[in-house]
């Protein structure tokens, strides 16, 4: 499954590459490549905990990656930042009502 996934992916930037031009970058891609796994290995070491416990986890892990090795670009940042506001203020907003 991995393996068709992979093929996949590559499959798609290849042709993504050939209709739109060198829009997307190698490094940027690695370094994704590089957040993903260590969510992956995060996820795993503890994957005996609450399926919840494991995706908000999983998701802050990841997140945070793509924030300490820079693999968003400045316009993707503000927009991660604005989406963490925006929730935050609904949870408090539910919390307050409740």
């Amino acid at each position: 499954m991995v393996a068709t996934e992979l093929t996949g992916a590559i499959l798609f930037y290849v042709l993504f590459r050939r209709e739109f031009g060198a829009g997307l970058n190698l490094k940027h891609s690695l370094r994704l490549v590089l957040c993903v796994a260590i969510m992956g290995i995060v996820v795993y070491l503890i994957r005996d905990l609450n399926l919840l416990i494991v995706v908000a986890v999983g998701a802050v892990s990841y997140l945070g990656a793509v924030w300490l090795t820079k693999a968003l670009t400045e316009e993707e940042k503000e927009l991660l930042v604005k989406l963490v506001a925006h929730l935050t203020g609904r949870i408090a907003r539910v919390r307050s009502a409740g």
